[in-house]
């Protein structure tokens, strides 16, 4: 038949086992398996098929090159589905159609999207399939009492020989995949991890590293991977990198705030200590948004000492130069969430960093904060919401924040200290909404000057 029919043939049974693989209907797959494996595997594993001109249509009609990857499509759902048994002569033909593949398709070029790439690349998704395969028969290794060591043992020098290649801006596909692939290379062989990280991200490689990182971005968030990146100086050596930009590096200081909450990381260690300078300050406002987050989540008190801890650094770092620091200082205003009843010391970097607040979006989450504290310690949310006002331009107040703060500090017994904040408001053009909270808190018409109070 000809390519254009063979690939319709192919296509359409991958794409009947890929409907079949969830539907408990896995019995009919036998039958369909046992020819369909063998001749996809002989069509891509010949060499004949990769030397053959390819024909092109002005119709978009499918031609040889098409064929592989539909293929190793195929390939790669049956490895990664353990309710789909493949018996030995299974895997033969699935491991020699990848390799095939694997072995004459062409990578990718150099990208500011690596993973995308690799993952619609015809290599690329032979490379998955093949780091899938080795998964699926250590996964049915462990099965059984023995373990998986055989199985990897079989395979370990084709995951090296493919690893060997990602230099040089070549293999471009791996780098990236075997990053991703980080924390199911560990559940393989941990310590041939910790041997081989070094060559997953060559940093004497410049695309390689670049194209690993950005695949290190999609790769399980656990403390295992970190401290295998870490104990590797994985994460300093990459943010040293000016050239690593956009979601990679953001992913990766999200990463390294995972650590610090975890603490696998202090604000001693090397790869945060770095980022307390105007050379690397986004760094640090991207570590201080990913914390800053976090406030609103339920983490263990140990946690939360962790986080007050930063954000006592940030602000004496911001307070440093509080001009050129401001965007920091207002970001870091966010950590109040930690400091629901604030302690003195808390107090000491909250104070400080509150004139900042309105600077952020989020000037709301800073007020909502003070809602909370008020029955913890009204003393301290009346101090602060001082700080607040100190540098306060009436805007739109969200939810009505800051009159809900006001009415509760006067109910609390502040009466007389809340009349002039409500009067700064009214004369410094709040609107008709604060000209009624005066009456409301005064119990009389608002006189012509209310500061003449």
């Amino acid at each position: 038949m000809n390519r254009r029919t063979q690939y319709g043939v192919l296509n359409g049974y991958a794409k009947f086992l890929d409907s079949t693989k969830d539907s408990g209907k896995l019995s009919c797959l036998r039958e369909i398996l046992d020819f369909y494996l063998p001749y996809a595997a002989s069509v891509v594993s010949s060499e004949a098929f990769w030397q053959e001109h390819v024909e092109e249509s002005d119709d978009f009609e499918p031609n040889k090159n098409w064929i592989p990857r539909v293929v190793v499509d195929a390939a790669k759902m049956l490895v990664a589905n353990d309710k789909i048994e493949l018996g030995d002569e299974d895997f033969k033909h699935v491991y020699d159609a990848i390799l095939a593949i694997k072995g004459h398709a062409t990578g990718i070029e150099p990208s500011d999207d690596p993973m995308t790439s690799a993952i619609n690349n015809s290599r690329g998704i032979a490379v998955e399939a093949f780091l899938q395969f080795v998964l699926r028969r250590c996964r049915d290794a462990d099965k059984s009492a023995i373990g998986h060591t055989e199985e990897w043992g079989e395979l370990q020098e084709l995951v090296e020989a493919e690893l060997a290649g990602c230099v040089n801006g070549k293999a471009l596909e791996s780098s990236t995949l075997y990053a991703c692939y980080l924390a199911q290379l560990q559940y393989a062989d941990a310590r041939w991890v910790e041997i081989n990280i070094a060559k997953i991200f060559p940093f004497d490689h410049l695309a390689n590293v670049l194209a690993a990182l950005a695949g290190l971005s999609f790769a399980n968030t656990t403390p295992h991977v970190y401290a295998a990146l870490s104990n590797a100086n994985i994460p300093f050596q990459a943010l040293a990198l000016d050239d690593l930009v956009g979601s990679a590096r953001e992913r990766l200081i999200k990463r390294v705030a995972l650590a610090y909450i975890w603490g696998n990381e202090t604000l001693d260690s090397p790869v945060v200590d770095a980022m307390f300078s105007d050379a690397r300050i986004d760094d640090l406002l991207e570590l201080a948004k990913t914390i800053g987050r976090w406030s609103d989540e339920k983490l263990s008190k140990e946690q939360i000492v962790r986080a007050k801890t930063l954000a006592s650094a940030l602000v004496g770092f911001g307070i440093q130069e509080p001009s050129r620091r401001r965007v920091l200082l207002s970001t870091a205003s966010r950590f109040i969430g930690f400091a629901i009843g604030p302690t003195d010391a808390d107090m000491s970097w909250l104070l400080s960093v509150a004139p900042y607040a309105q600077d952020s979006h989020e000037s709301d989450h800073f007020l909502e904060a003070l809602n909370r504290i008020v029955p913890e310690d009204a003393e301290k949310s009346f101090q602060l919401l001082c700080a607040f006002m100190s540098n306060y331009v009436p805007g739109y107040d969200y939810r009505d924040r800051l009159q809900a703060l006001i009415r509760k500090l006067d109910s609390a017994g502040f009466h007389t200290q809340i009349i002039p904040i409500v009067n700064k408001l009214v004369m410094s053009g709040g609107g008709p909404k604060w000209v009624e909270l005066y009456k409301e808190l005064g119990g009389k018409a608002l006189p012509s000057d209310p500061l003449e109070e």
